[in-house]
């Protein structure tokens, strides 16, 4: 077209030739109804990522109600763990960038090992850290899709993915994705302590080494490190067997409670830090050096010995007659921990001084009869603990010890105290379930419904770190005599 008047002008010949083939293609397109004319390219659907962070960002969180902001939290949650996979995925796309070639080849990462160093400065991360970093990207995103899927979804953050990679890092490849099966589904909705107990528990299912064998080697790796800190301060940490770690933190909870009281003033962690501290190094005066020690000193308040009486407490190792007679290796279970040798188990089960006997049905099961009472007898409350291990409220990991024993339905609402109508609440929870509006109800094989002030629902099971599971029993009825009367004390 002429700019300056308007009106088309005719190439010249060889021009012309083609414009009319251009123009010929495009009367043939238009009389067959197939136009050839480039359509335009779909526009591609938002990433999840965008389409979340655009919903969060449209909220005005001033004018949430309470269901409303957990409701956000959630979602924020949510978009920060897919945030976190993206971050894992470009990781591991940097460690494909960078193979290792010439000298490095043939390295145990396939990585290069100079990698690292280009994350740290980019990231202001310690050289350490970033390689930490780039092998757990490496590992998840190669060897774990189903932690990967579940980490790009939102549903689990790092923290939780990392946990259920170090559980089968030195699990064969083949037994992966049934190591995943066990240990993924789910893994967002508890704690990621039992995220890792979980793991643990799978692993050793899986694991075609011995449990023996196993901590026979990890068992060379015991240390004590100290951690200076600010203001003074520094940590002590030790790295021991899994049996005496447990019975070390219990004597000393024990000891620390023994030493409360109307006139101390310390609370309980004050008490355990102070009593570990006189019990290694002998000193201390009153009823803090009465801790442990062998000259211990009465207590001015009471005139007893604090700490007198059993020192070991809450320690309940579960493991089968076999094993307790030495017949079988089959590994035991650590309350609050999972698996753990058969002569570590029977080692425990020897300072026993009494022993809750468990009838086993052909698969193992335990069965339990029932009591219609409104206090539940001690060999009841031993059994809801077995059971539970822990606290039931969602994402409570205080141990069942320290615990009461609660009607899940309430005796005055009709609930029976049957083991599943029992469970674990610590006093915190306890007064949750009281005074600070949440409700519970029993659900089949010992799990429990919880409902928030807010309407939303949350379901906990009893812990699985065990072997043995504890399965609804039929209710069998006390006998009448056994019956309190109305006017028998509450049972908390």
């Amino acid at each position: 077209m002429d700019n300056r008047h308007g009106t088309f002008r005719f190439p010249d010949q060889g021009s012309g030739s083609v414009l009319e083939v251009c123009l010929h293609k495009l009367l043939l397109d238009a009389w067959t109804g197939l136009p050839n004319v480039p359509a335009a390219a779909p526009v591609p659907a938002p990433h999840p990522v965008v389409e979340l962070a655009q919903q969060l960002a449209g909220q005005d969180i001033g004018t949430l109600d309470d269901a409303g902001t957990i409701d956000f939290l959630k979602g924020a949650t949510r978009l920060h763990n897919m945030v976190q996979s993206l971050v894992l995925a470009a990781l591991h796309r940097f460690t494909v960038l960078r193979p290792a070639t010439g000298n490095e080849a043939g390295a145990v990462d396939g990585y290069s090992r100079f990698a690292a160093g280009e994350v740290s400065a980019a990231l202001a991360l310690g050289e350490a850290a970033a390689r930490k970093n780039l092998n757990d990207a490496a590992y998840i995103c190669t060897q774990l899709p189903a932690t990967a899927a579940a980490m790009a979804s939102g549903e689990l953050d790092l923290k939780r993915g990392t946990a259920i990679a170090r559980a089968s890092a030195d699990l064969p490849p083949e037994i992966l994705p049934e190591f995943e099966a066990a240990a993924v589904p789910g893994a967002g909705t508890i704690t990621r302590q039992g995220v890792e107990a979980r793991a643990r528990t799978a692993r050793h299912h899986l694991h075609p080494e011995p449990l023996q064998e196993r901590h026979r080697r990890a068992y060379g790796s015991r240390d004590v490190a100290l951690v200076p800190l600010e203001d003074g301060m520094a940590e002590v940490w030790i790295r021991t067997g899994a049996d005496k770690a447990f019975l070390i933190y219990h004597r000393v909870q024990a000891l620390a409670r023994s030493l409360q009281g109307p006139g101390e003033a310390r609370i309980l962690p004050q008490l355990r830090a102070d009593v570990v501290t006189d019990l290694l190094l002998g000193t201390g005066t009153g009823r803090t050096r009465a801790a442990g020690t062998a000259d211990m000193v009465r207590c001015t308040r009471c005139g007893r010995r604090p700490g007198a009486g059993p020192t070991v407490a809450g320690v309940a190792v579960t493991l089968s007659l076999e094993t307790a007679a030495g017949l079988s290796n089959q590994p035991g279970s650590l309350a609050g921990y999972g698996p753990i040798p058969a002569a570590r188990a029977r080692e425990l089960a020897a300072l026993a001084k009494s022993w809750l006997p468990v009838l086993t049905d052909g698969n193992g099961r335990a069965i339990a009869a029932a009591a219609r009472l409104r206090i539940a007898p001690e060999w009841l409350k031993r059994q809801v603990r077995l059971r539970d291990r822990r606290c039931r409220f969602p994402g409570c990991r205080r141990a069942a010890v320290y615990c009461d024993i609660d009607h899940v339905t309430a005796w005055k609402d009709g609930g029976e105290t049957v083991l599943e109508n029992l469970q674990c609440l610590c006093d915190v929870h306890h007064a949750a379930k009281q005074h600070g509006g949440w409700t519970a109800r029993p659900g089949p094989d010992g799990r429990i419904q919880w409902t928030a002030p807010t309407g939303h629902r949350y379901t906990t099971d009893p812990d699985d770190d065990g072997d043995i599971a504890l399965p609804v029993a039929d209710v069998q009825a006390e006998p009448a005599g056994g019956e309190p009367g109305p006017e028998a004390p509450p049972p908390f």
